[in-house]
């Protein structure tokens, strides 16, 4: 094995090691922690939020949904009508499967 086969496995160990945050050595600080309760939905969350009534500041607290995505939902409703089913948001720009997935346990469409 040659010095630049070497160096090149050194690399991608330490772009992985940094891509999952092995070297995160600090403890986030109390305002960071006390700042959760402003944060989008949990996982324990039993918030359900409708679609088709929320309006962008509501739907903003979706994991993975921005002021852009939420924007999209908004004019998209407006434009076509409610939405049914989850299968419908695919046709908004940046939605795909993997967003879907996250925001689906959040989300009613009654």
């Amino acid at each position: 094995m040659n010095w630049q086969c070497i160096k090149m496995r050194v690399f991608s160990m330490l772009l992985f090691l940094l891509s999952t945050n092995a070297f995160c050595l600090v403890n986030p600080s109390p305002e960071v922690e006390s700042s959760a309760i402003d944060s989008p939905l949990s996982s324990q969350s039993t918030i359900k939020i409708n679609v088709n009534t929320a309006d962008v500041a509501t739907l903003k607290q979706l994991p993975g949904i921005g002021l852009y995505k939420a924007k999209a939902i908004v004019d998209y409703r407006q434009q076509v009508g409610q939405f049914t089913t989850i299968q419908e948001l695919l046709a908004i720009k940046g939605f795909n499967w993997k967003l879907l997935h996250k925001i689906t346990e959040y989300i009613v469409f009654f």
